[in-house]
């Protein structure tokens, strides 16, 4: 009997050693997709990670943080619209996409040329006669930014900008041959102009909101004589805008500008015109 239960013992062993692999395993960690492995014999052990998810965002498909497997596509962004002053945004991350929608003066190439309180040259044509020079000396100067005063009320989220300007024409030019200029008011984002070409100054987009109580008051200061009896004049302009708007432009024209505005100030002989804006860093 002793003997009997030796022999199965010895024949278990000998199967043993003839099914088993017959070596050390080296071993490969689970992956995603794959449980852990012999490099030797492909015997495998437990199961497979399985993919760890990071959800899809605006720019990335839904992506697996181990292996970088992807799924889907990208959310893509959900952008506001531009307008002069802001570039797009995402409302579901944030990002900044692009940029503003492009300032009308730079597209055309429009120079703001008059410094705040430096007197320049400003040259135009005698009203007697056209083809004649007439030369001047400009400044603007008492620039202001208020709510309100007693001839300008206050409206909530608006504010006042005021400046004035002061021509000074040499006394031969100016008794030989007079004067010509004009001065308007335009916008540095938009030449607030209508899609006719028409000027349209009483709504302004600001931040990608209209504003629609705009207003201005040209006050004529009226004429003067300098010390040394040369002849000038003086305007002071009034503009409501939004609060913190520095778009409103003050364009000085001479006789060729005015002859040949046709609606649009970016196509008109802008040779001698000058262009102030209402941005004055105090």
């Amino acid at each position: 009997m002793k003997k009997l239960i030796s022999l199965v013992v010895v024949s278990v062993m000998i199967l043993g050693s003839i099914t088993g692999c017959g070596h050390e395993h080296t071993w490969v960690d689970a992956t995603c997709t794959e449980p852990k492995t012999c490099t030797g014999c492909g015997e495998t052990e437990g199961e497979a990670l399985g993919h760890d998810w990071k959800e899809a965002t605006c720019t990335e498909p839904k992506t697996c943080s181990r292996c970088g497997q992807t799924e889907g596509e990208a959310l893509g962004h959900k952008l506001s619209e531009a307008n002069y002053q802001d570039a797009p945004v995402c409302s579901v991350c944030g990002e900044t996409v692009g940029e503003p929608l492009e300032a009308a003066f730079e597209k055309y190439g429009l120079k703001c040329n008059v410094e705040y309180n430096v007197p320049r040259d400003f040259n135009t044509q005698g009203d007697d006669d056209p083809n004649m020079p007439v030369t001047g000396e400009i400044v603007f100067y008492d620039y202001e930014v208020f709510e309100s005063d007693d001839e300008h009320e206050a409206v909530e989220g608006y504010e006042w900008r005021s400046v004035i300007y002061q021509i000074t024409f040499k006394k031969e030019d100016y008794d030989k041959y007079g004067w010509i200029s004009s001065d308007i008011t335009t916008d540095y984002y938009t030449l607030l102009m209508d899609e006719n070409g028409e000027f349209d100054g009483e709504t302004l987009n600001y931040h990608g909101k209209d504003y629609t109580d705009i207003y201005e008051d040209r006050v004529e200061l009226g004429r003067f004589t300098d010390k040394d009896g040369n002849p000038g004049f003086g305007v002071k302009y009034y503009e409501r805008v939004p609060i913190g708007y520095d778009g409103i432009v003050i364009v000085i024209a001479d006789g060729k500008a005015r002859d040949s505005f046709d609606g649009n100030i970016a196509t008109m002989d802008n040779t001698n015109t000058l262009f102030f804006r209402l941005d004055v860093d105090e």
